[in-house]
């Protein structure tokens, strides 16, 4: 073995189960299908996720992801999110007009994420709660953790 800077001395690969609640209020909510897998490499975590066929009940405020692998950090005042994308099908956002642009806002110490989207070409949206069925949300997001 060598030493240095180009030894993977923290290296992991899993498997973990992605959670839709509300911000306000979490809510009950089923799924008939779930499933995600997430790489970290040293504080450097990416996570892919899929949830189809929803149902969200009770849940109130903006719309969360939760059950993150690890937790998220910031690092020098900035929030630890590297890069995301995801996709809503049945999914009432209350957004007539969205660009592509989409970002999912992690705060430090927490494991579970916000939705944002780019609207308008002018302001962030966060995405609010859908007590809806049949919902279809995947994606995925590189954040840091401790």
């Amino acid at each position: 073995g060598s030493t240095g800077s180009e030894v993977l001395d923290d290296y992991e690969e899993g498997t973990w189960t992605p959670n839709l609640q509300g911000s306000t209020t979490h809510g009950t909510s089923s799924y008939v299908n779930r499933g995600g897998t997430y790489t970290k490499i040293g504080n450097t975590v990416t996570v892919w996720f899929t949830i189809k066929n929803t149902t969200l009940s009770g849940a109130a405020g903006d719309t969360q992801l939760a059950g993150l692998p690890f937790p998220c950090t910031q690092i020098n005042n900035v929030r630890g999110v590297q890069g995301s994308t995801f996709r809503m099908y049945n999914y009432a956002t209350g957004v007539t007009s969205v660009n592509e642009v989409v970002y999912m806002n992690v705060s430090s110490g927490t494991s579970y994420l916000g939705f944002a989207v780019w609207r308008d070409d002018s302001t962030w949206f966060s995405v609010p709660i859908d007590n809806s069925t049949d919902m279809y949300i995947e994606g995925w997001l590189t954040y840091r953790t401790a």
